[in-house]
């Protein structure tokens, strides 16, 4: 599962090659700053899908790393659009911050220079802002997702990574605490359509530390 992040909605007053224009400028920098990785979007639907398939990548998998939507308001030549930006990676939450930014301040603030008010995504990093082990913008892009994120081995299915079992053992701690049981969570909470594990795994979960963090 996708980790999907807002970090803007909203309208702008601006029409949407303009928008766009402004997107493909700001990628163009960062790509001058990252000289040694290619930036390449995929158009799906409204959707521009920023993608990077890592060189080392045996499979060649594509790693999705954010995605801006521009929805024209109408079709009248001039209309006004929506955008919405979503990161999809935590460490690049901070980037398409900064995206929202340029956008606000050179569509929706008139007569400010984004530049000012902006911090260059490279010394984001070289001043540790960004919380992470690397500190190369490089490694941040390839950085693999977590595989308790990602990793489907749990469930009746194995259809559910270890976070989906954390979740779950949550909501069922807490449904729990309001009186409920366990079976009846399973059952009867409505928290998945169908159980996804038996009762006796459910209990296991329950018990185990590695599940209750």
């Amino acid at each position: 599962m996708i980790r999907e992040k807002i970090i803007f909605v909203g309208q702008v007053d601006a029409h949407p090659d303009a928008i766009e224009m402004e997107i493909q400028i700001f990628f163009a920098e960062l790509s001058e700053q990252l000289s040694s990785i290619d930036i390449e979007f995929e158009i799906v639907g409204h959707k521009q899908v920023w993608i990077i398939t890592p060189r080392q990548s045996a499979t060649n998998e594509k790693i999705v790393n954010g995605y801006i939507e521009i929805t024209p308001l109408s079709l009248a030549p001039n209309s006004d659009a929506n955008l919405r930006i979503v990161s999809c990676r935590e460490e690049l939450d901070l980037l398409y911050f900064q995206l929202s930014q340029r956008i606000q301040a050179r569509f929706l603030i008139p007569d400010i220079d984004y530049s000012v008010a902006m911090i260059p995504w490279a010394e984001f990093v070289e001043k540790g802002y960004i919380s992470s082990e690397n500190t190369d913008p490089v490694d941040l892009l390839y950085k693999l997702n977590n595989p308790d994120d990602t990793v489907m081995k749990y469930g009746t299915d194995r259809d559910l990574t270890k976070a989906d079992v954390i979740r779950a053992v949550r909501s069922c701690r807490a449904w729990m605490a309001r009186g409920g049981t366990a079976e009846s969570w399973l059952y009867d909470s409505d928290y998945w359509r169908e159980p996804k594990c038996s009762l006796d795994t459910l209990y296991k979960w329950l018990q185990n530390p590695e599940f209750n963090p």
